[in-house]
């Protein structure tokens, strides 16, 4: 695989934990390098906390090499960085630019301090196949008001993704999980996985919720609180005629 071929119709734009998946970073680091000017400020947006691909590269250089090198050697590996890798605006991207930031790095660019050489190829390789799996999440799970009225579920179902997800986080085994969504795969499930993990719901989580044994799950809808409560209301009825 190359750079080339990675970066052809893929969204340019990350948010701050697809940043950090792609990276190899925690979330934390992504928010420290943008407050903190660790990151050339052409590569995310302050407000909506966005970020470029090319971004990813400079994170994973200056966090993941944190064990080697003291921060004063990283910043001089940073600054070398910027001289080598031709940086435009997160907000003026263009598909050639970001293939090409891509595709120099993949050559194997070395960046070096005063004492240290770094070399950017294995890097990119990871960042490469971390983005594309970010990719396959994205396209994997669909939103939409007319289902579950626009929780992220399963495309081609109706199971929230969350839920699933959920259930991972939990510790449920994927054999279990498996058996309790006959419709979805192993890859499903780490998909769901890696896409709850990019898109941290917010507020109070969610409670996982996993049939009892022996039970499968074949379709799930929301029921809005008036039918729960009209249908609650019908069944006082019911039981009052009978004990009349």
């Amino acid at each position: 695989m190359t750079a080339h071929s990675t970066a052809v119709n893929t969204p340019h734009h990350l948010k701050t934990a697809e940043a950090a998946f792609v990276a190899g970073v925690e979330i934390q680091d992504v928010d420290r390098a943008m407050d903190e000017g660790i990151l050339p400020v052409e590569l995310f947006r302050v407000g909506g906390r966005e970020l470029s691909l090319t971004a990813c590269l400079f994170l994973a250089v200056y966090f993941r090499t944190s064990e080697l090198f003291t921060a004063k050697v990283r910043g001089q590996i940073i600054d070398r960085m910027k001289a080598l890798i031709p940086i435009s605006s997160v907000n003026d991207v263009t598909q050639e630019l970001l293939e090409k930031n891509l595709a120099l790095a993949f050559e194997g660019i070395t960046v070096s301090s005063d004492l240290v050489s770094v070399n950017l190829r294995r890097c990119v390789e990871a960042i490469i196949g971390n983005y594309d799996q970010l990719v396959d999440a994205r396209d994997w799970a669909v939103s939409d008001p007319d289902i579950l009225n626009g929780i992220p579920v399963i495309k081609g179902t109706r199971i929230p993704a969350y839920d699933v997800a959920d259930s991972v986080n939990k510790g449920y085994p994927i054999e279990e999980i498996l058996l309790a969504y006959p419709n979805l795969t192993k890859s499903d499930v780490e998909k769901a996985a890696l896409y709850a993990k990019t898109n941290p719901m917010r507020g109070r989580p969610r409670e996982p919720i996993m049939p009892p044994v022996g039970a499968t799950v074949r379709e799930s809808r929301n029921v809005p609180f008036r039918k729960l409560k009209h249908s609650s209301a019908r069944k006082q009825e019911r039981d009052d005629k009978i004990s009349h």
